[in-house]
């Protein structure tokens, strides 16, 4: 029975392009049959508008716009057809990547036009809360702090090389010493422990009890490589390694990459998964200009613009012309962390009147048009964890802005202060809303300096103790990002922008907050941690350690004949693919 399968893009980077397959011959060579060193090149006029397999179904619904304030998953069904001979899905992108390697650059310019050429051990289904098992077919957790995974042993890098489970560690540690993914990498894995146990079975150590930690492992920063490939080409440190991703497994393998211009690949016809993608390549397109991406789809350039403007996007939604856009739920929660390590943050009435001082409403509106959300928490509303403010308890994180300048005045700062905020250069919405934040801030009489850094930089500060406040996101699919981050027992280095040790002054203690923090840590089960994960919420909304001032969308343009993808959000502004069986779609 032929199965299919859509790729969900994280941050929407492509429409899932193994949309309808065939069953995978029982058995292959073990040498990739288009990812080998030959560059073959692909006509780009070769694409959707090619009649020769016919796409059943009608076109994508009109009504894909996620309604204001309450943004939706969509997932379009995909059509059961036979995968194509001809047919190349083209994609225009924002920007040019420094590598095709996201374990070189850990920058999100890497993220998004490459990951359908690698695999990580597992991918997770942000609709349904599930873990789908890839590369690793089963797991188990034989301490708080390691994981053993099982792995298939019928996985070939694009070159040909076998994967086992040393081709396991050899990408951990690849990412581990990336210094600009040491807050997804370095800081949680335990290096010395993480080892393979045999060639199909690897262990993974953790610094710090994680149970949520498998799902990180769907996150591109754990994409997996074979060492033996990569040694071909010259090893970890060659230009021919940032060049190239011929040493990865995924269903896509790299034909051509003309800088400046873009990026071949056709369909591995050795992947090892038994379902067959359904278009024969795909091709990806550097366009600066987000209107010029948009417009590409119209002009029959392109079959999928990423990430164009929102005016443009809400332009094309529900004409019926050649294309039309749509947006989702990104699950990129911007938000703004407090150092109360410093001593102007130890002051809660400080950090309560920054968060009263802030128009979230105006922050969802410039930045997202208002299709953004407004969580009043640090998980989104959407997620199982999520719990509302209830009445009655202390909530500052609302806009008051005559309460924000009674909260100076407890704090002894009746005319304000001044403070330097720290923002992720790599967007996201969060220069825009920081630009509204120092706004915002000024009419209550604060003076707030915006330092802007790339990525690589700006992570490397908050991993220090060396900063006061930042803007930055956090993956609101996954709790622990902020759970560690609140712990005030925890080093400053083991969370992306820890909020210190000096934000709670209520009864027990840090103590108490670091017990609550590692009973929501230790017990994945809602059942049993349910009531823990809405106490932590009540005190962060009265203490404000830090903020999330909105939960942003995205989206892009699709020609309006292409039905046999699917298109779904898995989670964060480090985006990256997860590919799912079809079967969730029904």
């Amino acid at each position: 029975m032929k199965r299919t399968i859509a790729i969900a893009l994280a941050l929407l980077m492509l429409a899932g392009i193994f949309a309808a397959c065939g069953k995978k011959k029982a058995e292959t060579d073990n040498t990739a049959g288009t990812g080998n060193n030959t560059a073959q090149t692909t006509d780009s006029t070769q694409q959707g508008a090619d009649t020769s397999d016919s796409l059943h179904g009608g076109e994508l619904s009109n009504a894909l716009i996620a309604q204001s304030g309450n943004p939706s998953f969509f997932s379009l069904k995909p059509e059961q057809v036979n995968p194509s001979d001809s047919k190349i899905f083209r994609v225009a992108v924002a920007s040019e990547p420094a590598s095709l390697n996201p374990l070189i650059t850990g920058s999100t310019s890497a993220l998004y036009p490459t990951t359908f050429m690698y695999d990580t051990l597992v991918q997770y289904n942000i609709d349904t809360n599930e873990i789908i098992p890839w590369l690793a077919t089963e797991w188990e957790w034989t301490t708080d702090t390691t994981i053993v995974l099982k792995l298939r042993d019928d996985v070939y890098s694009h070159m040909g090389d076998h994967y086992t489970a040393h081709d396991a560690v050899y990408s951990i540690q690849w990412g581990y010493d990336t210094p600009a993914l040491a807050s997804y990498v370095s800081s949680v894995i335990d290096i010395d422990n993480t080892k393979a146990l045999d060639d199909y079975t690897v262990q993974i150590g953790l610094k710090a009890s994680n149970p949520f930690f498998i799902l990180e492992l769907a996150r591109i920063c754990y994409v997996q490589v074979v060492q033996a490939s990569v040694e071909k080409i010259g090893g970890r440190d060659s230009d021919a390694a940032k060049d190239t991703s011929l040493y990865a497994t995924g269903a896509y393998a790299l034909q051509k990459w003309n800088k400046g211009v873009g990026f071949e690949t056709l369909r591995n016809d050795n992947w090892w998964h038994d379902t067959v993608p359904y278009y024969k390549g795909i091709n990806v397109f550097f366009v600066n200009d987000a209107t010029a991406r948009a417009f590409g789809v119209e002009a029959g350039d392109y079959d999928y613009a990423q990430d164009c403007q929102l005016e443009t996007i809400l332009s094309a939604i529900g004409i019926d012309a050649d294309h039309k856009g749509f947006l989702v739920d990104n699950y990129f929660m911007v938000s703004l962390t407090f150092n109360s390590n410093q001593e102007l943050f130890k002051s809660k009435e400080v950090r309560q009147a920054i968060a009263m001082a802030i128009n979230y409403d105006a922050c969802n509106t410039v930045a997202y048009k208002g299709y953004g959300v407004v969580p009043e928490s640090i998980f989104p509303p959407t997620l199982e964890w999520y719990s509302a403010p209830k009445e009655g308890d202390e909530n500052y994180a609302r806009y008051d802005v005559e309460g924000a300048k009674q909260k100076l005045v407890e704090a002894g700062y009746p005319n304000g202060f001044e403070f330097d905020l720290l923002v992720f250069g790599g967007d996201g919405g969060c220069t825009t809303i920081a630009e509204i934040l120092q706004n915002n801030l000024k009419e209550v009489g604060i003076t707030c300096n915006l330092k802007p850094y790339d990525p690589a930089t700006f992570n490397e500060i908050i991993l220090s103790n060396d900063w006061y406040c930042h803007i930055n996101g956090i993956p609101g699919y996954n709790p622990i990002r902020a759970l560690i981050k609140l712990d005030p027992n925890r080093a400053m280095n083991e969370g992306r922008g820890h909020c210190g040790s000096n934000w709670y002054d209520g009864e027990g203690g840090n103590d108490y907050i670091h017990d609550l923090v590692n009973t929501c840590l230790t017990n994945p089960d809602l059942s049993d941690s349910k009531d823990d994960f809405a106490e932590l919420q009540t005190i962060v909304r009265k203490y404000i350690p830090f903020i999330v001032v909105t939960e942003g969308v995205t989206g892009g343009v699709i020609a309006s004949d292409i039905t046999n993808v699917g298109i779904a959000c898995a989670g964060s502004a480090s985006a990256y693919f997860a590919f799912y069986e079809a079967d969730y779609l029904k």
